[in-house]
């Protein structure tokens, strides 16, 4: 899968309302939100990866719909993932 954007986030932790359990996996996907709009996405990772809670990462990202989310994304722009409610706040880079 090829890389369309970068995108840095931090994930919420369970007090902030986030996941109570860190993602660790090869392969993940999940909707980018883009104000009211939601961008379905995969992570580009080489291998396993772990993503904490309220730790600051910087993920590639490749879309199921690249040019809606060209249309849609722009470096700066803030962005949240969705996984049944916000699981992180970032931005595009």
């Amino acid at each position: 899968m090829k890389q369309q954007a970068t995108i840095e986030v931090v994930f919420l932790t369970k007090a902030d309302g986030g996941r109570s359990n860190p993602i660790d996996a090869e392969k993940y996907g999940c909707p980018v939100l883009v104000g009211e709009q939601g961008l379905d996405c995969r992570f580009v990772l080489s291998g396993r990866t772990r993503f904490e809670p309220g730790v600051r990462h910087k993920i590639g990202i490749a879309f199921l719909n690249p040019s809606l989310a060209q249309e849609l994304l722009s470096e700066g722009q803030p962005i949240q993932l969705w996984e049944g409610k916000v699981i992180a706040q970032g931005i595009v880079k």
